[in-house]
């Protein structure tokens, strides 16, 4: 179809090439028409003289150069002049190509004569007069769009063949009505024909029709009827210069016999004399014009009442309300409130006003002369508020409600006028908000219309949350609130909420019963759906359903199409739909551009990407910075930041758009997802305090956690915390870092007390899923999945909702370690199969995400392994049927198809899926590790340093591109996924190559996709070596990729480790780090023992010695020089190694027993913690201690006499006082016994409410319950 599209606009490019071929002919031949048959040779010859020809068509068609160069008198009398230069005589610089359209018949296949074209205007004329004797001139309204249309066709062809008087009595045909008939680039070609058949009653009509619109000026254009008495009165007082001579000549034009056109063109001249006037002068014409009779003033155009209001204003005794009443003075007079329209006197009025008159003014005569009380509905057009809404009188300023001095009935109609233009037509703007929360303040009644206008102007401003409670709070108000006008806010508010339940029933209750409803819901409900993955489905049944409605698709309908395909990753999909466009011939807009950049970067094609925005540079086709956001997204998870750089230095500045730290921070980004996590911890660190933003420390806490040692954490943690927390903008995004950072540290260990520190920091009441996955993530980068089901624990205690991720998590927490995966395989596969079998579903498609991908895989390895290929296909099948998103592209989903193959021994499908596969990791690798040749042909280092912002910090290092392009070791700078792709896969491939009798080929296989950039780990080098090992056939393969691929890594290795021990330090200067291939030690014994095997039963004994001998001597094969010592010293290691385990064991047992009862330790103090805050235990306890000491110290003196019988007396007297000391005492140790037994009591009752809590909180997927883990 845009085969089609393109062929018939190029064949209409043809035909108008062809016409304009044909007039410049015309033109260029004219002089010779001209001159040639009716003039004599010395005239051509003087015509020759005087312009050349070649000259004359160098100047195109300006004919009228012709005219110049016609010198003597007498051509210029001559009839042929005349008759062949009628037509042209006419300005061609403005209106040459409109000219020769209309004319385009007449000039090459018609007669040019004047005989001809009389004949033809006087037939159209005729014609047109028995069409419009149907019509009565006193029902202008009965008049029809095509007899309009003929009529104005026609005088312009009157006009242009200088059929004057036929014009003439067309105009007098259609009369008073030319307003209906012509527009304002017609007014100067009616004066002209009035000029010249015309009579100055015609003239003075056309002032009294178009009394209110802008005209020319008529005193210019007239010639002829320039004479008459009152024209020429007209022209003389628009030249005169003071009063005094403006005084006599318009008591002479305003007297009571004069008619209304001529009163009417009067005071428009005064309008310009108002201007042009001294200060003196222009205070006696107001002075005249305000004492002028009240019919007279009935004349008065608006642009002169404008500057009379003007000069009343200036006078500071004037207020608000009297110029109100003296603007009311002249709408009164021509106020008819059942014609009140575009053209309305008062709606001119109000449009010519000063623009710095006052706005509550204008707002005021609007309210009170233009709007007539109409219903305020969402769902159609009124009139007075379109012109409201144009004039921009609905912005009115603050206490705007006290100057107007309106009753409440019209205050409240006031604001309810006020809330609905601005919800309606200023999207994005704030006002409607204001306008009904003063509305509830002023304790006025808020009416329906009201509360849509809020809930729009809470729906425009993105504020959906806001908008989500006030659309509840009003369905509970009234159940009847949903109705076509509140429709489409409805449903995008509820699919922002993502309140899908409730869409499905609005749904269900309008769509699906064919309900009739407009194109807007239509374009709404498509928008609300596009908004959520995997709705493919209903929205191709609601778009065949659009179409047999007979709509016409447009731009909002076709884009929400394709963002619903690029959300469920069907980018091809997404592209394929842009043909709709053409096919629709709907026009490409800023947004639909987006869209295609944004599929086209999620299949990760940068060069379309360029192409694209090339295309787009070229047509001048403008772009907002929201349009790059995705694409900057796709981009920097390949660790592309050459593409980005790229895009804002070469395209930014032709989109005039300006580099900023949001853009730049896109280029950090893609260093993080590239693991260059060193370079943003340094630009940061570098930073001065002023610099820093608080994305740029979330985003440097976020690479920090990434680092093995929590050092480094910590020291980002001190510089952020220490900047945002005295700034204020500190919230719960930055902790979400910090408990994963603490996770790491200290475990389990006082988590609760840290949210709670939160809680009380922050004031927030709950917590985002997200800060349990980052803590769940962190137990498993430690190593450390027992955490997992503390964390979880922690998080249900929360009331915090599981997401999919989370159980991502779960079931990779289950596996990541073998001995956990082992015992923990029949959990794993219970909690995936509930997942995948019970998930949540609607009309619409899946509720929730899928299981994270890469998960999967992982589940899926460890199903391999411990149960059967079996099951794991039927999982993994089990997992495509429920998908939401397209998986076809998916690199994990083919690296788990390509295992299951590979297991299943299906070698055909395995190699066509593998080609397909490795197709679309080169392309991932090419970008990553910056191997594009068209990329690096467009990124220029020295362009982008010229940008105005290049003191931006993120601007300011330069990465070492050459680590990144030629590495070839594990730690190769990209992105892991990307470089852990291929890891699985490699012993499944040299399997389907043994199959295919391509082993032999292994090297010079491996060595090609190490050159492509492909990464192989330790261990596929040596499962490798193991495989051909145990192959006799292979083995001058095996020997010689040891040699090539492990053995020099592995000699290095070693070499380092003797240094380190010899200098016993593990910084050597000059020394390289260890290499990351070596030999695993039981498969280099294996290795050994298989080698050696294969040379016995290929070889004699003699053979074999002869051949170890041989091999000692050369310079290949080393891993064959020493087999024989290795093989001898093997048993010896073996029992090393097992004694060396043994004493390992003993020696860990003491430290597990040392970290129990430290845990224990820990565990027993924070009960103690909890304690205190429940009853105070320790403080209550000292202070009944401190009590029992006093009282013990008190007995004590009272009782320590030396027996003297001076002291008998006073014992006898304390006697009593012991006694009762002796009770208290007892009292005080009772309170304290009875204080241990409220502790143990309590502290019981936290343990069991702890236990009670795990047992009755849960949160269950389908018949799992996840507290049971």
């Amino acid at each position: 179809m845009p085969n089609v599209k393109l062929a018939f606009e190029r064949y209409m490019d043809f035909v108008k090439i062809q016409r304009r071929e044909s007039m410049l002919k015309w033109c260029l031949e004219l002089p010779s028409c001209v001159l040639g048959p009716d003039t004599s040779i010395a005239s051509n010859k003087l015509f020759r003289d005087t312009m050349p020809t070649s000259e004359i068509r160098k100047q195109g068609i300006a004919i009228p150069l012709v005219l110049k160069t016609i010198i003597n008198p007498q051509l210029r009398t001559m009839v042929s002049i005349r008759k062949h230069l009628r037509l042209i005589k006419r300005d061609f610089t403005s209106t040459t190509t409109r000219f020769f359209d209309n004319n385009f018949d007449i000039l090459i296949d018609g007669d040019t004569s004047d005989s001809q074209v009389r004949e033809d205007a006087q037939q159209k004329y005729e014609d047109i007069c028995s069409e419009l004797k149907f019509f009565d001139n006193n029902y202008p309204e009965a008049f029809t769009p095509d007899i309009i249309m003929k009529v104005s066709k026609l005088f312009d062809w009157l006009y242009s063949n200088k059929q004057f008087s036929i014009a003439n009595n067309l105009l007098h045909k259609i009369c008073p009505n030319y307003d209906i008939f012509f527009k304002f680039n017609q007014y100067s070609k009616m004066i002209e024909v009035f000029d010249k058949f015309g009579k100055p009653d015609d003239l003075f009509q056309f002032c009294e029709v178009f009394k209110y619109d802008k005209i020319p000026n008529i005193w210019r254009k007239v010639d002829r009827l320039g004479n008459d008495e009152s024209v020429t009165q007209l022209i003389k007082l628009s030249d005169v210069r003071l009063f005094e001579e403006a005084k006599l000549l318009l008591d002479n034009l305003l007297q009571d016999a004069s008619p209304n056109g001529l009163k009417y063109f009067t005071f428009r001249v005064c309008s310009s004399l108002y201007k042009k006037f001294d200060s003196n002068s222009k205070n006696q014409l107001y002075d005249y014009l305000l004492h002028l009779s009240e019919p007279l003033k009935k004349f008065f155009p608006p642009s002169l009442i404008s500057q009379l209001v003007a000069t009343y204003s200036s006078d500071a005794k004037h207020d608000l309300d009297s110029q109100y009443l003296f603007l009311e003075s002249f709408m009164k007079m021509h106020y008819n409130p059942d014609d009140i329209n575009e053209n309305s006197y008062q709606y001119k009025l109000i449009s010519s006003l000063p623009k710095d008159s006052s706005p509550i003014l204008k707002f005021k005569l609007w309210f009170d002369y233009c709007y007539n009380d109409e219903k305020l509905r969402y769902d159609r057009d009124i009139r007075p508020i379109i012109y409201l809404r144009n004039n921009k009188l609905h912005f009115v300023p603050r206490y705007f409600e006290k100057v107007l001095g309106f009753d409440t009935v019209k205050l409240n109609t006031v604001f309810s006028i006020l809330i609905y233009t601005h919800s309606k037509y200023e999207p994005g703007s704030s006002l409607g908000q204001t306008f009904y929360q003063l509305k509830k303040k002023l304790l006025l009644p808020i009416s329906g219309a009201d509360k849509i206008g809020y809930l729009r102007s809470l729906t425009s401003c993105k504020k959906y949350s806001k908008a989500f409670n006030f659309l509840q709070q009003c369905l509970k108000e009234n159940p009847e609130f949903e109705t076509d006008e509140t429709l489409n806010p409805i449903l995008i508010v509820l699919a922002k909420n993502k309140d899908w339940s409730q869409l499905e029933s609005i749904y269900n209750d309008r769509y699906e019963h064919n309900e009739v409803i407009s194109k807007d819901q239509y374009i709404t409900l498509f928008i609300a759906l596009s908004i959520r993955p995997g709705t493919n489905k209903i929205i191709m049944e609601l778009w065949e359903n659009y179409l047999k409605r007979g709509f016409e698709p447009n731009d909002q309908i076709l884009s929400s199409i394709i963002l619903c395909f690029i959300n469920n990753k069907s980018y091809e999909e997404s592209l394929q739909w842009f043909t709709a466009y053409s096919h629709y011939n709907v026009d490409l807009t800023s947004k639909s551009y987006g869209l295609m950049l944004y599929a086209l970067a999620g299949m990760k094609n940068t060069e379309s990407i360029f192409r694209v925005l090339d295309e787009l540079t070229k047509k001048s086709v403008r772009l907002p910075k929201n349009i790059f956001s995705p694409v900057f997204v796709q981009l920097a998870e390949m660790g592309d930041y050459k593409s980005i750089e790229t895009i804002l230095a070469t395209y930014y500045p032709q989109f005039n758009l300006s580099v900023e730290r949001d853009d730049t921070r896109w280029i950090m980004k893609s260093h993080y997802h590239a693991n260059r996590f060193t370079l943003i911890i340094k630009d940061y660190m570098g930073m001065g305090e002023h610099e820093i933003l608080y994305k740029d420390s979330l985003m440097a806490l976020e690479s920090a956690i990434k680092y093995s040692d929590v050092k480094t954490f910590e020291q980002v943690w001190t510089k952020a915390y220490a900047i945002h927390n005295l700034r204020g903008d500190l919230d719960i995004k930055a902790y979400i870092h910090y408990m994963a950072y603490w996770v790491r540290k200290y475990g389990a260990f006082g988590i609760e007390m840290k949210l709670n520190e939160i809680k009380l920091q922050l004031n927030c009441q709950t917590f985002p899923t997200i800060l349990f996955n980052q803590m769940i993530f962190s137990c498993l980068r430690t190593h450390r999945p027992w955490l997992t089901k503390k964390v979880v624990r922690i998080a249900l205690m929360h009331n915090v909702v599981p997401s999919p991720k989370t159980y991502s998590l779960i079931l990779q927490s289950n596996v990541c370690m073998p001995w956990v995966a082992r015992n923990s395989i029949d959990e794993t596969v219970t909690i995936l199969e509930e997942f995948l079998v019970n998930r949540k579903e609607d009309k619409f498609g899946k509720l929730n995400d899928d299981i994270n991908p890469m998960s999967l895989k992982l589940v899926l390895k460890a199903v391999i392994k411990y149960q059967d290929v079996y099951e794991a296909r039927r999982l993994f099948e089990i997992y495509v049927e429920s998908s939401r998103d397209n998986l076809l592209d998916n690199l994990h989903i083919l690296n788990i198809e390509l295992m299951l193959l590979g297991e299943e021994e299906r070698w055909v499908e395995f190699d066509g899926c593998y080609d397909r596969y490795m197709t679309l990791l080169f392309k991932l690798i090419e970008k990553a590790r910056f191997r594009d040749k068209e990329l690096n042909k467009r990124f220029d280092n020295d362009e982008f340093s010229r940008l105005d912002v290049h003191r931006d910090v993120y601007l300011r290092s330069r990465y070492d591109e050459y680590k990144i392009r030629n590495y070839k070791g594990t730690n190769a700078k990209i992105p892991n996924w990307i470089k852990k792709a291929h890891s699985d896969l490699w012993i499944y491939r040299l399997k389907q190559l043994e199959v295919a009798e391509r082993l032999g080929e292994v090297n010079e296989i491996m060595k090609s996709l190490i050159a492509k950039g492909l990464v192989f780990d330790n261990k596929n080098l040596n499962e490798t070596a193991l495989f051909l090992s145990q192959r006799p056939e292979v083995l001058e393969e095996a020997a010689s990729f040891i040699d090539r691929f492990i053995l020099p890594h592995h000699i290095k290795e070693r070499q380092f480790k003797l240094m380190r021990l010899r200098y016993t330090t593990d910084e050597l200067p000059g020394i390289r780090k260890k290499s990351t291939y070596s030999f695993d030690r039981e498969i280099y014994f294996e290795v050994m023992k298989n080698l050696s095997d294969t040379l016995n039963h290929r070889l004699t004994p003699e053979q074999r010695a002869e051949l170890l001998n041989s091999i000692s001597n050369s310079p290949n094969k080393y891993i064959l020089k020493n087999m024989e010592q290795i093989l001898k010293e093997r048993r010896h290691i073996r029992s090393s190694y097992l004694q060396t385990k043994k004493l390992r064991t003993v020696f860990y047992r003491g430290i597990r027993s040392r970290m129990k009862a430290e845990t224990k330790r820990k565990k027993k103090n924070m009960n103690m913690w909890r304690l205190k805050d429940s009853m105070d235990y320790k403080g209550r306890m000292q202070t009944l201690k401190k009590e029992m000491d006093y009282i013990i110290w008190k007995t004590h003196e009272l009782t320590s006499g030396d027996g003297d019988d001076k002291h008998t007396r006073r014992i006898r007297q304390a006697s009593k006082e012991v006694l009762e000391l002796q009770r208290e005492k007892h009292v005080v140790r009772g309170r304290m016994n009875e204080l241990r037994r409220e502790k143990n009591r309590q502290l019981k009752e936290i343990i069991e409410k702890d236990a009670a809590g795990r047992r009755g909180r849960s949160f269950k997927v389908g018949r799992l319950d996840l507290n049971q883990l």
